[in-house]
């Protein structure tokens, strides 16, 4: 593959490497309430995709590449839409809106960039590092009084879930799907025995702790990937299923208070957690109330806020018109990898793992809206996706 002359590289190298290392102090810092350094972590986020964007900006005035200009093109109307709705909105400052189209933006700004990235062994050994780090840091906050924060007074009993500090079990879940899948991912690329065993029983501890939290969503896509995993030897991926999984959270979002109202689902209970919860009555509250503000949304009473579904905070936020620049970009961003071909079983791991992303946020919308972060959570997928184009292990003779 021709070197390409036009941009500096090694920019797009410098924000992926900032995103891990940012990505790691928070998962840090968030459970010991450290808001200094995970303020300082969440701008280091904010700046780097903001370069990161720019740069691409600049490639795309210098050479034209139809995909990645029409991306970029799709953002700048996000942006533009979205000012609209904060225009319309009432007693909302202008930092708030930045601060919170900067979280939005955070995942489709991963999305672009990674297509700039020249992985190399180093990138990928670094990222399996982080990787590994984080789930030492959820291995010993399992052993601290930050194990049920959040829910304090079940500790001890049997409905006790998972936090490990953090927002929420489900919140939790996620992040530990995520490690799961990389760690899955760098089982293929280290051979030394004791290597593969301590990754293993790393697998096999994350799951646990997964089973802890009792998400009933975040461990049904478990499940779903490990057997796919174990029954599925191509790596053959129909664009119908991408597009119904990403339209799945709109369906959920209509069809669970109807099954909710109906009895249907009243009675289900997982680990001792019941299935009774405020989703219905936030979900049929809110498309009530935009319901006259269908076409740009009502910025300052939603702010993208998590709503427990993502579609549902797109559109009580930024409407029909900024719902559909979503939905516009996020089938483009995922066709387009697709047809890129998914070779390895690393990079069809790691696309189960985004198409996961979708069916999160059918009960949340943290990964979608909640802010750079999550999607730097997501950012190594997408790395470990794309890897497979530059053909890293035949360059340095596999």
């Amino acid at each position: 593959m021709e070197p390409d002359k036009s941009i500096n590289l090694k920019v797009f190298k410098v924000c992926f490497y900032l995103t891990l290392i940012s990505n790691l102090t928070i998962y840090i810092a968030q459970p010991f309430d450290i808001m200094l350094l995970a303020t300082l972590a969440s701008r280091c986020f904010m700046l780097s995709n903001l370069v990161a964007f720019l740069f691409a900006v600049n490639h795309s005035i210098n050479k034209y590449v139809p995909y990645k200009t029409e991306q970029i093109i799709t953002i700048i109307c996000m942006v533009c839409f979205s000012f609209l709705s904060f225009l319309l909105s009432s007693n909302l400052g202008l930092y708030n809106y930045v601060i919170r189209m900067f979280c939005y933006l955070a995942l489709p700004f991963y999305l672009l960039y990674m297509d700039y990235l020249k992985p190399d062994r180093k990138m990928l050994y670094f990222t399996f590092l982080i990787n590994f780090l984080t789930s030492i840091v959820f291995t010993l906050l399992s052993f601290s009084k930050y194990k049920y924060a959040g829910y304090e007074s079940f500790i001890g009993t049997s409905g006790a879930w998972l936090t490990l500090g953090y927002d929420n079990p489900n919140q939790t879940a996620m992040y530990l799907v995520i490690t799961i899948i990389i760690l899955l991912c760098t089982m293929n690329y280290f051979k030394k025995l004791w290597i593969k065993v301590l990754n293993l029983l790393d697998i096999f501890y994350m799951c646990w702790l997964l089973l802890e939290t009792s998400s009933r969503t975040c461990i049904g896509i478990a499940v779903i990937i490990l057997a796919l995993l174990l029954l599925k030897r191509k790596y053959d991926i129909p664009k119908t299923l991408i597009v119904g999984i990403l339209l799945l959270p709109a369906f959920f979002m209509v069809f669970y208070p109807f099954l909710y109202e109906h009895g249907w689902i009243y009675f289900l209970e997982f680990r001792g957690k019941a299935d009774y919860s405020s989703r219905s009555y936030i979900f049929q509250t809110v498309l009530s109330s935009v319901q006259k503000k269908f076409l740009f949304g009502d910025f300052s009473s939603y702010q993208l806020q998590n709503l427990h579904n993502g579609i549902l905070s797109v559109y009580s936020s930024l409407g029909l018109a900024g719902l559909l620049l979503f939905y516009i970009y996020y089938l483009r961003a995922y066709i387009h990898i697709l047809a890129n071909k998914i070779k390895s079983r690393t990079a069809y791991i790691s696309f189960l793992g985004l198409l996961a992303v979708f069916l999160h946020a059918c009960t949340e919308s943290a990964f979608l809206v909640g802010g750079s972060m999550f999607a730097g959570s997501l950012s190594v997928l997408i790395f470990l996706v794309k890897l497979d184009w530059n053909e890293v292990e035949r360059q340095h003779g596999g």
